[in-house]
């Protein structure tokens, strides 16, 4: 992990930040660790690093959570929800808090050899999580938020163009703004 800390404190809508912080403090106590992906990392690098203005305003919150199977992805999301702050949707990768959608894809010790992920219990969504490892090792520290302190990881610009490249060819013709 690089060892950059960008402060963007005051600057990210502060609902986002207490469901980040919610989620971390969850994940903490489970000894599960995760990062900032999508939208909301594109924003951050791009705004509060190279000053530059994004596009778009993303209106959810993608993580990426490392995990060894699915027991661990299930504990999670089952203690997020008995928090009472979150609610699971249909979806098995989705949560909402407030009105915040947050889309959580699991990888590390989860994933095959081919580093895709297949959904159970019906197997029928299969997601490539390739580059997420290495993404992970080499993503940089932000502060979210001051007193108390919310350092979360966010993937680095390329880190985050590789992301979005296996994304785009992961699910090509279906998402095409992957690729914008």
């Amino acid at each position: 992990m690089k060892n950059i800390l960008i402060d963007v404190s005051g600057k990210i809508d502060s609902s986002y930040v207490q469901a980040i912080r919610e989620i971390k403090e969850i994940a903490d106590s489970q000894n599960i660790s995760f990062f900032i992906i999508g939208a909301l990392a594109r924003d951050i690098i791009m705004e509060y690093f190279y000053e530059i203005k994004t596009p778009r305003i993303t209106m959810d919150i993608d993580l990426g959570i490392k995990v060894s199977g699915w027991n661990r992805f299930d504990s999670l999301i089952n203690a997020l929800e008995k928090s009472g702050k979150f609610r699971r949707l249909e979806e098995k990768h989705r949560i909402v808090y407030k009105n915040i959608i947050i889309d959580i894809v699991p990888f590390g010790g989860i994933s095959g050899k081919d580093e895709k992920i297949i959904w159970p219990p019906q197997k029928e969504v299969v997601m490539s999580v390739m580059g997420f490892n290495e993404v992970y090792d080499y993503s940089t520290l932000v502060k979210l938020q001051s007193n108390p302190d919310l350092k979360i990881k966010i993937p680095t610009l390329p880190g985050l163009a590789i992301l979005k490249l296996f994304a785009w060819k992961d699910s090509y013709p279906y998402r095409p703004r992957d690729a914008e």
